[in-house]
């Protein structure tokens, strides 16, 4: 009897041990992590003012004989897109664009580097080591030619950088004063309207269903009613905007957590004026 109290004793300290290392173990993990999304955050901010530094520069710039093969006495036709994200363009041959959501956190640049995607998954616009990142535009995305769908890619940072953004629009109203995605080319600016808002996931290649990342260009208006039919099946409200075969799109992606490899994806609509 003395024995199985003993043994029922030293089996309650041991739980109590147990619980006590798990907590512990818990606010180490919770710790890191809170200090892990500081450090991002600062870096995100030092990021952004280097880049105000930078758009500020560009703007100042004029063009003095040519630009992009016009004459100086021309030049008040030139784009202003054109001077003003000049020098960012030139500051890294790997930015393909300028992203930005009027009247959001959401004004970056995008980066592509054919050779290996992924480059700028974990690096900064000056190519330095960093979380958060830079958005991505998908390699078989062309901004060279028209394309029925340009893909882009980032992260969703507690911080509330990059795409984090984009989580808003699953509420309808948010998108009523947000409804234009802004995408600054080497040659353009391009606008364009939110179509759909929707949640996915990455399937495995054996999945046989609806994958949003797969599509790019239609190579005859089926293939294109299945992207934009699926899209608009899959919104999570009925944005008012409709599309035709033809049209072009941008798709933003970034991932949530309501499934493994859950995505969170907004589709616009390009405006032609």
């Amino acid at each position: 009897m003395g024995r199985r109290t003993y043994y029922h004793r030293n089996k309650g300290i041991r739980w109590d041990l147990i619980l006590f290392g798990l907590g512990a173990v818990l606010m180490i993990v919770y710790g890191c992590l809170q200090y892990k999304a500081i450090k991002d955050q600062e870096a995100y901010k030092k990021t952004i003012v280097r880049f105000e530094a930078l758009k500020e520069y560009s703007v100042e710039v004029e063009p003095t004989e040519k630009t992009d093969g016009i004459q100086a006495e021309k030049a008040e036709e030139v784009d202003s897109v054109k001077i003003s994200y000049q020098r960012l363009f030139a500051a890294n041959e790997d930015m393909i664009g300028w992203l930005k959501i009027p009247g959001t956190e959401i004004d970056y640049p995008v980066m592509q580097t054919m050779e290996d995607e992924e480059y700028y998954l974990h690096r900064n616009f000056f190519k330095e080591k960093d979380n958060n990142g830079t958005l991505i535009l998908d390699t078989d995305s062309d901004i060279t030619k028209t394309s029925n769908n340009l893909i882009i890619h980032g992260h969703n940072m507690k911080s509330g950088a990059m795409f984090a953004g984009l989580v808003d629009y699953e509420e309808e109203e948010f998108l009523k004063e947000h409804r234009q995605i802004e995408f600054h080319t080497r040659a353009e600016e391009r606008k364009y309207e939110v179509i759909a808002v929707f949640r996915s996931k990455v399937y495995t290649p054996e999945d046989k269903v609806f994958k949003y990342y797969q599509f790019f260009e239609a190579e005859n208006q089926d293939e294109f009613d299945d992207f934009y039919n699926n899209i608009k099946k899959m919104s999570i409200y009925d944005t008012g905007v409709t599309a035709q075969y033809g049209d072009e799109f941008i798709t933003l992606s970034t991932c949530v957590y309501h499934t493994t490899n859950g995505r969170l994806v907004v589709v616009g609509k390009r405006i032609v004026e």
